[in-house]
């Protein structure tokens, strides 16, 4: 191992560890649940989409409207859950059972 990947090794464990070690309390389906459902993630590729497809914006007004109507699309198509949300849903009951009621 060189010198450049110890140092990183070292600054990992003391700046980010602390925040990994609650993620990995949870269960399998939970952690990929959190990290594959990134709704900041699915808005900008839905933007950047829009923009990509529309090519040139000539001014802002039309930029804002063309953000607008892609927002307007993405929130109705946003309504799906993850293939395993019910097994997810029983673990946050069991884990969060103050917080979280089964409905």
């Amino acid at each position: 191992m060189g010198v450049s990947q110890a140092c990183f090794i070292a600054l990992f464990e003391r700046q980010v560890w602390s925040a990994v070690i609650p993620f990995l309390d949870f269960t399998l389906e939970v952690r990929r649940l959190i990290y594959t459902t990134n709704p900041i993630e699915t808005l900008n590729s839905a933007i950047c989409r829009a923009i990509r497809i529309r090519g040139h914006v000539p001014s802002d007004q039309p930029a804002a409207k063309l953000i607008y109507l892609t927002l307007q699309a993405t929130s109705k198509e946003g309504t799906r859950y993850a293939s395993n949300w019910p097994a997810v849903n029983s673990q946050f009951a069991f884990m969060f059972e103050d917080r979280f009621p089964i409905t």
